[in-house]
């Protein structure tokens, strides 16, 4: 019908404006990016990866993580989409910038990664379901596989798989079909990771660290085991917190073992502020030689 083509033509224009707005933002930050590089002022911005196709796909590092010492990749969660890459972007190259002040003989390439498809805004529910972080094993695993096939340095690098929110799941699901995937990770606001304790992530579990703000409500609220009970509850379903959720112990419980670093940020999406104790840490783990702080 015409009420039909209309809805179709609505939500087409969207995707391409989704679209256009990531590439723009792409294209201005890989610009800013090389005159940095020229100008010595800043390390340089490389596209590893793009694709227009369904969501899209970004991969950008912040150095180069063929020669650089240490090597974060970021792994972003619920609702991400090409349109908002310019604040995971933004994210990856805080931390790159962090680690290079906190260790200043060290080189360290942060590298943002998006190339799966998270639950969107608007269906939530599908947060509860694992086929979506299924989808993201293959791409990951490769993709970081592809990092240890491409080094040019004489030494291997230290590797660090950071993921937020959804993207913690998709991480710890690789890292259990992808054995020694990094040798550091850093969940943060995580739902959990698909297996009961650190160990099973493939490495010692004082190299699984956990960040949870207080009243950060993906790491702290416990959905019910089965998703049917989240469709019936309608779209503001009662929060009950615990530590047992649909994905295996949650990272934040003492059962799962993990190392627990102090976050000093608020609710979901405030891990990366600027010059704040959760980015330091973050930068800690990152390099080599340092720890993260307490409170």
């Amino acid at each position: 019908t015409g009420l039909d083509g209309i809805a179709r033509r609505d939500t087409d224009y969207h995707h391409i404006k989704q679209q256009l707005d990531g590439i723009n933002t792409l294209y201005a930050r890989l610009k800013l990016g090389d005159e940095q590089a020229k100008a010595g002022t800043g390390p340089p911005v490389l596209l590893l990866g793009f694709d227009t196709q369904d969501l899209g796909k970004c991969i950008v590092s912040f150095d180069n993580p063929d020669t650089a010492d240490n090597v974060v990749t970021f792994v972003p969660g619920f609702g991400t989409t090409q349109a908002g890459n310019k604040l995971n972007m933004q994210r990856a190259e805080l931390l790159g910038d962090t680690s290079r002040r906190l260790a200043r003989d060290q080189t360290t390439a942060s590298i943002y990664w998006y190339d799966y498809r998270p639950p969107q805004v608007g269906n939530f529910h599908r947060t509860m379901f694992e086929g979506l972080a299924d989808q993201a094993i293959q791409p990951l695993g490769g993709f970081m596989r592809g990092l240890e096939a491409s080094r040019t340095a004489p030494k291997p690098a230290h590797t660090t798989l950071m993921a937020h929110s959804y993207g913690s799941l998709a991480a710890g699901k690789t890292a259990v079909e992808y054995p020694k995937l990094a040798d550091d990770f850093i969940l943060l606001g995580s739902p959990g990771v698909s297996v009961d304790h650190a160990r099973d992530l493939g490495v010692h579990p004082s190299h699984v660290f956990v960040g949870a703000a207080a009243d950060d409500p993906v790491a702290r609220w416990l959905p019910p085991r089965d998703p049917r009970e989240l469709l019936e509850a309608g779209p503001t379903p009662d929060l009950i917190f615990g530590e047992d959720g649909p994905f295996g112990t949650k990272p934040i419980s003492p059962d799962f073992g993990a190392q627990v670093f102090y976050t000093e940020s608020n609710g979901h999406g405030g891990y990366w502020n600027r010059f704040s104790k959760s980015m330091e840490n973050l930068g800690r783990i990152t390099v080599v030689g340092q720890e993260p702080q307490a409170k």
